[in-house]
């Protein structure tokens, strides 16, 4: 199997192809990153949305069940029945907290990453770096080698339009 070689017959070109090539590992990097960092938000948010309504659910049938549970609660088993009927209500007012909290925590952990970007740093250096690798690499390629050699085509270009009769 042929691996095709970059073009890197000198120092200059290399270190400008070195450079390109950082810069489009650090913007493919930060896309990725951030792609992945909404996801995760967004299945985050699904598994919450469905355990809210989950609560949400089961506190509005603890209240609905509630005064049909203990319609008599001047009796002893009415007072029991209705102990039971308020404990499941509070269980669920208690578990849609639970839920509105962790949710609370979930929003305030992807602003925390989002802030921090703590891979920021380094793809930043990868950019910028990259930026002035390319930048120098390609200017002294060009400004050392290449225009040189555009100028000996030239020259030999016209050595041999004059030989032709």
């Amino acid at each position: 199997m042929n691996i095709p070689l970059p073009p890197s017959d000198n120092l200059y070109k290399f270190i400008g192809i070195s450079g390109l090539v950082l810069v489009v590992t650090g913007v493919i990097a930060d896309a990725i990153m951030m792609d992945e960092l909404e996801r995760t938000r967004s299945v985050g948010w699904s598994v919450l949305d469905a355990k809210s309504e989950y609560a949400k659910g089961r506190l509005q049938q603890a209240r609905a069940y509630s005064p049909i549970l203990s319609p008599d609660s001047s009796s002893e088993s009415g007072k029991k029945t209705a102990a039971v009927a308020d404990a499941r209500v509070q269980e669920a007012k208690e578990q849609l907290d639970r839920v509105e909290k962790t949710g609370a925590e979930l929003n305030e952990m992807f602003a925390s990453i989002k802030r921090e970007k703590r891979w920021s740093r380094i793809l930043s250096l990868a950019l910028y770096g990259g930026t002035v690798l390319m930048l120098i690499g390609f200017a002294l390629w060009y400004w050392m080698l290449q225009r040189h050699q555009d100028k000996l085509i030239r020259l030999q270009l016209s050595k041999s339009e004059s030989k032709e009769p």
